[in-house]
């Protein structure tokens, strides 16, 4: 009798771990994503082409590249720790064709891509410097081809992790990318058109956000339009991935203590 109670006891610990793994599970991992498209890529789409890469500048004032998002826009609700947010960006050397696999690294071409980020309507702060950067390509193997000149350039995934950028669903907060370049290099963010992408984008509204400077720090200037990308007459959104964990809520930290306790004494009574 004594063993059949101690099973039951160990199986409602069982029971109550598998609950919350279930639970954490659930609300962890990419949650919010405006992936690259997989179709109507490079020019050979015509008008109905889907990617696109804006260039930040450098013409008085400086700005950067980004945009906004609302994890609400994903269906979720409560409060979340970004662990990695990763964005996608074209680099500079020229390549032999839609296929080539060659590239250079973005350490080589930039001495810091930095990632800014706080709700919208605030001055950006610097989140990270620190990212991992893979070769990627589109559907097919293919390159990022220029719609004006027909040239194709390589693209690299920028993975920033780590981050524990805590944010609430139901606000709205921007991000964006600081490049330093080496040499004559320019920072291009991958950017798409979801309309015609092949793809759902999260919260996607056709417009990434351009940030001026204003001596001190990145703030939002305007959201880009049909006519503000050169030989991409469409909006587009920013690329982006989130990778995020739900923060519990004090009162669920104190159930799951309070579950806890109460299978551990139980265990003990029937000991």
């Amino acid at each position: 009798m004594s063993s059949f109670r101690l099973i039951r006891a160990t199986s409602g610990m069982v029971v109550l771990l598998a609950a919350l793994g279930v639970s954490r599970n659930a609300v962890a991992g990419v949650i919010y994503s405006r992936p690259l498209p997989v179709i109507n890529l490079n020019n050979a789409a015509g008008a109905s082409r889907s990617n696109i890469a804006p260039l930040e500048g450098s013409f008085p004032p400086p700005f950067i590249l980004g945009d906004d998002f609302m994890l609400s826009d994903a269906g979720l609700s409560g409060t979340y720790n970004i662990n990695t947010l990763s964005v996608w960006e074209i680099g500079n050397l020229p390549l032999s064709g839609p296929t080539d696999p060659g590239g250079n690294a973005p350490s080589t071409e930039f001495s810091s891509i930095t990632l800014f980020g706080g709700p919208d309507h605030t001055d950006l702060t610097a989140i990270s410097s620190t990212y991992t950067a893979t070769r990627v390509f589109y559907a097919g193997g293919l390159d990022y081809q220029s719609p004006n000149s027909g040239t194709y350039f390589p693209i690299y995934r920028l993975d920033f992790t780590n981050l524990n950028w805590i944010v609430n669903s139901n606000v709205l907060y921007n991000f964006a990318i600081n490049a330093v370049p080496i040499g004559g290099n320019s920072f291009a963010l991958s950017a798409a058109n979801f309309g015609s992408s092949g793809v759902v984008g999260a919260g996607a509204n056709n417009s990434f956000i351009l940030y001026e400077n204003d001596g001190t720090s990145w703030i939002s200037t305007f959201n880009s339009d049909a006519t503000s990308t050169p030989g991409f007459p469409k909006g587009s959104d920013a690329n982006v991935s989130l990778d995020t964990s739900l923060v519990p809520e004090p009162s669920t930290i104190s159930f799951i203590g309070v579950g806890l306790g109460a299978v551990l004494l139980g265990l003990r009574r029937r000991k």
